[in-house]
């Protein structure tokens, strides 16, 4: 599920959305702490690529305001968040 949440952020990313692919990464990385599952070395470089692509469309009070919004997200609303266009 957090693989499928940073593929949704990165795509949001790529559309100029960086606001909610900042939510998507948040929401993304906090559930890899839930569950102790941290990211795989070969999955690693296209999400900081895709996450700073995000983070660089953004000022810093807006990138943190949305990666805590991400991270306070439950699963079920990230999932819901992430499907909202689909």
């Amino acid at each position: 599920m957090a693989h499928f949440l940073e593929r949704c952020a990165g795509l949001e990313a790529g559309q100029g959305y960086a606001v909610q692919a900042v939510h998507l990464f948040g929401a993304a990385e906090a559930l890899r702490e839930a569950l102790s599952t941290p990211l795989q070395p070969g999955e690693r470089g296209e999400r900081d690529r895709d996450l700073t692509s995000a983070r660089a469309q953004l000022d810093e009070a807006t990138f943190a305001a949305a990666w805590a919004a991400g991270r306070a997200m439950t699963p079920e609303q990230a999932m819901a968040y992430a499907l909202k266009d689909q």
